[in-house]
């Protein structure tokens, strides 16, 4: 499948239509992808699990609605692809090429490792407060002067307050995979010189 693919991450339906259907309708040269239906690709279905992650992390996960992924290779009519996807709760991601799939993936790697920072800090402060009850029942004072940088370390993990990196990584994958661009003004000056383009 060539690239730029667009990944259209929408609710599950009850039928979803053939990728016939996509292929026509979006007018492109290659076969649709979808998944579990089309014929295995296991590049594609690691690309997949990638957007996955990325949807989840941009909080869709929080609507607890199960999703389904097609993946159109150089969509060229978008018209009646939005048509059918205007009631679908649609999110639309972009991978150019391969070198762009690394990027994603490393991202998602450093994503992981803050939520493991948070937890450790969480895990640190829960500590401090089990060894700071202590003190108080047989002093019955708090310590003097008081571990601020704790308490506010606490509060940073406790309300989802994002590090500076974490602000950086969101931009970065948002440029990266052209979230919820339909139209792309650039595709046609990249297929010009990146036609054929495959893994």
């Amino acid at each position: 499948m060539d690239y730029p693919r667009a990944f259209f991450v929408f609710d599950k339906q009850n039928k979803l239509p053939s990728a016939e259907f996509f292929q026509n309708i979006s007018s492109s040269d290659c076969e649709v992808y979808i998944p579990y239906v089309s014929k295995h690709i296991d590049e594609l279905d690691l690309q997949i699990v990638i957007i996955e992650e990325v949807n989840s992390y941009f909080g869709i996960k929080l609507t607890y609605v199960q999703k389904e992924i097609i993946v159109i290779s150089n969509p060229k009519t978008l018209d009646l692809l939005m048509a059918y996807f205007s009631d679908k709760n649609l999110a639309v991601y972009w991978i150019d090429n391969a070198f762009d799939q690394q990027k994603v993936s490393l991202l998602i790697d450093s994503i992981s490792a803050l939520d493991g920072m948070k937890s450790d800090i969480q895990d640190a402060c829960n500590n401090y407060d089990l060894a700071l009850e202590s003190f108080y029942d047989v002093i019955k004072r708090n310590p003097h002067p008081r571990d601020d940088f704790i308490y506010k370390i606490s509060q940073h993990t406790k309300w989802g307050s994002l590090t500076y990196l974490e602000c950086e990584i969101q931009v970065l994958l948002q440029k990266i995979l052209k979230i919820g661009i339909i139209n792309r003004v650039d595709l046609s000056q990249f297929l010009s010189t990146h036609h054929g383009s495959q893994f």
